[in-house]
């Protein structure tokens, strides 16, 4: 129980994940072969490594991740709840840090085969791109979809019903197991619904995981810097910091979802369907290079990589000129548990106390 059962769930969903991405991974570089999957996604222009082109819209250049992604991991690694709760269980400070060094090959492995997924799916749907001939509706479904019309030979894969729970329920009768199938759906729809409410109008899942815990990490990020390398900054200053850091990121977060950014992205094309005799091009999606938001979308479609960014720095500017502007010379002085001010002149009076001063 406690925080050894939230941890050992966490592995377990972590296996799952690893697992799960390995197989569709090895089984897609089969499927399509390995070089030819490179050499297509070279082709289509999929594997610009070193984009320096400059631009807060942008989410394919290396200054949004190198930048974005950098406030956003220290934040989650260095000030992040749930991450410090668990070094702290570890019973040493040398365990933690193991723990932390584990921890970096294994996402590194997570985010290099879901590279490598990205560039199979690009290459096995080359010249017949599923969302434009309406066989679905949103790019997070084109790995499920992937599974379901190549993978769907492999048990687990495919469904629940028909890979876990109908063998154990041969006996039943077809309205038993028509009940069973039900509560199966409800769950699943249920989970569904959750993220939907979440992420329905925040473009992908992958945006709107990185935007909304961007929108908490940098701020809280800020707010840790600002106590530990800037001595002058007080209380006010810091709380008006972080309600300001905390305020520009959820703006944008709102803002984005009512004002939706347009589809962003690389053109994709049909004329390789087998099925298809003519070819259908995408009429409502934007080049990277060629987006420029007008008015208030300036500040609510920036990179969605930005969001912790931009949190962050406003967190730290607003928390130091707030600082400087209501510093004095008083300070909080607490004896054995009683606040008095002080003018820092005269200690003499508290020695042998307990004092803790607090900068005002």
């Amino acid at each position: 129980g406690g925080i050894k059962a939230v941890i050992w769930s966490d592995v377990f969903q972590c296996s799952l994940m690893l697992v799960g991405i390995m197989i569709v991974t090895i089984l897609g570089a089969i499927d399509v072969g390995l070089y030819n999957s490179f050499q297509i996604a070279q082709e289509e222009g999929r594997l610009t490594i070193l984009n320096l082109a400059p631009g807060i819209y942008r989410s394919d250049t290396f200054w949004s991740c190198a930048i974005g992604l950098l406030v956003l991991w220290t934040g989650t690694y260095c000030v992040n709840q749930a991450q410090v709760q668990r070094y702290c269980c570890m019973s040493t400070k040398t365990k933690a840090k193991i723990a932390i060094y584990l921890s970096a090959p294994i996402i590194i492995v997570l985010t290099l085969l879901s590279v490598w997924c990205g560039i199979i799916l690009m290459a096995k749907y080359r010249g017949c791109d599923p969302i434009a001939m309406k066989h679905i509706e949103r790019y997070d479904q084109l790995m499920p979809y992937y599974v379901m019309q190549n993978l769907s030979h492999i048990p687990g894969l495919p469904v629940t019903w028909d890979d876990f729970l109908k063998k154990h329920f041969k006996t039943k009768s077809d309205h038993y197991r028509l009940i069973i199938n039900k509560l199966v759906a409800a769950l699943y729809g249920t989970l569904a619904i959750g993220v939907a409410f979440t992420i329905g109008r925040l473009g992908t899942v992958l945006q709107a995981s990185i935007a909304l815990s961007g929108a908490i990490a940098g701020p809280l990020l800020a707010l840790f810097c600002l106590g530990l390398f800037f001595k002058f900054v007080n209380i006010k200053g810091a709380l008006c910091g972080f309600i300001a850091g905390i305020a520009l990121t959820t703006t944008i977060a709102m803002g984005s979802i009512i004002h939706k950014k347009p589809n962003i992205h690389l053109p994709l094309r049909t004329d390789l369907c087998p099925d298809q005799n003519h070819t259908i091009f995408h009429d409502d999606y934007v080049l990277p290079h060629e987006y420029e938001p007008q008015g208030l979308n300036k500040l609510f479609h920036i990179n969605y990589y930005y969001v912790s960014t931009s949190g962050f720095i406003v967190s730290v500017i607003v928390g130091i000129l707030v600082s400087l502007i209501t510093r004095t010379n008083k300070r909080e002085i607490h004896i054995n548990g009683a606040m008095h001010e002080k003018d820092g002149k005269n200690n003499s009076a508290l020695n042998g106390d307990h004092v803790k001063e607090t900068r005002q």
